[in-house]
């Protein structure tokens, strides 16, 4: 009997001994593994979370509670979770795969090099031009990147920034305030998420000779800059953002 042919309860047992690589590439076999082990369903998590735990016993933190929804956040699925700790080797975008130039941002979900990154990133004076005040405190402030210097002004994820907008615009006015304060708690206990998860990411990707070397290569951005591969396109990419009108749709009350 092929393994196809296997009833899915068998398939399932089958499937919590295999590691999370093999269940990233078994998902692509076909129709029917990949309707048990994609979905977000309690038992295809139920599989993976066995499988990180068998195969990978110190990742053991459970996924972090960034997926925001609706009524507000919710934890991240155990297959997202996977890609981003483990099997993700090279940048999301590109293909520069040198773990000390690739960092993961956990604001957007995705593991990539500071080229592509300015990509995606606003500063905060460019922001500030088509974007109401009181929304700035809600994005997430991105962490400096080791090999690229001149960090300020701060940098946002302009996806970010842009749902955050749209998504303040369609609030009633009279509805704001109330708005505002959940946002805040959300905001709050995501921003806690981010910091925890970005420091067990470090511990756990890197070890003590990688972290050195990030370090190293931060402070020679500071000492060196123009040594610095990259920096001269991040300085273009701020004076422009300076210089062109905001892309950002307006304010606009409802």
């Amino acid at each position: 009997m092929m393994a196809i042919e296997l009833p899915p309860e068998i398939l399932m047992i089958i499937f919590i001994y295999l590691t999370p690589s093999d269940l990233y590439t078994i998902s692509s076999v076909c129709k029917k593994f990949r309707s048990i082990l994609w979905p977000k369903t309690e038992i295809s998590q139920h599989i993976w979370r066995k499988s990180r735990l068998h195969h990978i016993p110190f990742l053991n933190r459970s996924p972090p509670k960034l997926c925001t929804t609706t009524s507000g956040t919710e934890v991240m699925s155990e297959q997202q979770y996977l890609w981003l700790m483990i099997i993700c080797e090279k940048c999301q975008f590109c293909e520069q795969k040198d773990k000390i130039k690739l960092t993961l941002y956990w604001e957007a979900k995705f593991y990539c090099c500071s080229t592509c990154l300015q990509k995606r990133t606003i500063s905060g004076y460019k922001l500030i031009q088509g974007f109401p005040k009181v929304l700035i405190k809600f994005l997430n402030e991105l962490p400096k990147m080791p090999g690229v210097a001149n960090w300020e002004p701060q940098l946002y994820f302009e996806s970010e920034a842009k749902r955050l907008l749209e998504e303040y615009n369609q609030v009633r006015e009279y509805e704001r305030d109330a708005w505002i304060e959940r946002k805040e708690s959300i905001t709050k206990e995501t921003k806690k998420e981010i910091k925890i998860y970005r420091e067990f990411h470090s511990e756990f990707k890197y070890n003590f000779r990688e972290v050195a070397r990030k370090m190293a290569l931060e402070i020679e951005a500071e000492d060196y800059e123009d040594k610095i591969m990259g920096l001269k396109e991040f300085k273009n990419f701020y004076c422009t953002q300076l210089a062109t009108p905001s892309k950002f749709i307006k304010h606009t009350k409802v």
